[in-house]
């Protein structure tokens, strides 16, 4: 695999695949955030940045591509890196996350997220929502709903209270604000 194949394999992709889950997902799914695999630490200040395809550790002050995660992760040279990345089978190199995600609120979203599943509220974390926005459950269920997703790229899968907008739903949790969808 050559290097400029192997940038375009979205770094969500690769860490989920090595087994982390994102922490937070900020600005409508362009800012995911993750417990660094480059170290130990308790609060997640690993960043992706989806639409660019590239991550920075807060915590060390490094950054950069997918070659330069694996060779972080791995301790490998950048031959062996690409090497890695042409072998995982999971992971799709013609993926178009990086120029997927837009903010929340423009009038044409390109479906930066995939809805999985629409179900009634019962998800424990989403009740408990709630609770702190001292909103009740009863009147939660006539308006809203439990909306499953992941990103287009299919990394990440993520729930939200969610309600009808447009061809989409406005979206909410603890940690996520944001539009599912593709036009408001």
């Amino acid at each position: 695999m050559r290097a400029l194949e192997a940038r375009k394999i979205p770094i969500a992709e690769y860490l989920e695949h090595e087994g982390a889950r994102p922490s937070a997902v900020r600005k409508a799914g362009r800012e995911l955030w993750y417990q660094s695999p480059l170290r130990d630490e308790k609060t997640a200040s690993f960043k992706v940045d989806t639409v660019k395809n590239l991550w920075f550790d807060h915590g060390v002050g490094k950054g950069g591509n997918v070659i330069d995660l694996v060779c972080e992760v791995r301790r490998v040279t950048v031959a062996e890196a690409l090497a890695i990345l042409s072998r995982l089978g999971g992971v799709s190199a013609s993926s178009t996350l990086n120029n997927s995600a837009r903010g929340a609120g423009e009038k044409k979203n390109d479906e930066a997220f995939k809805v999985t599943a629409i179900r009634d509220v019962t998800h424990p974390a989403l009740v408990q929502y709630l609770d702190s926005r001292c909103i009740p459950l009863v009147l939660a269920r006539q308006h809203l709903r439990e909306v499953h997703f992941q990103l287009t790229g299919g990394a990440g899968r993520f729930f939200a209270l969610g309600y009808p907008c447009g061809d989409g739903w406005d979206a909410r949790s603890a940690v996520f604000k944001g539009f599912i969808g593709t036009t408001k």
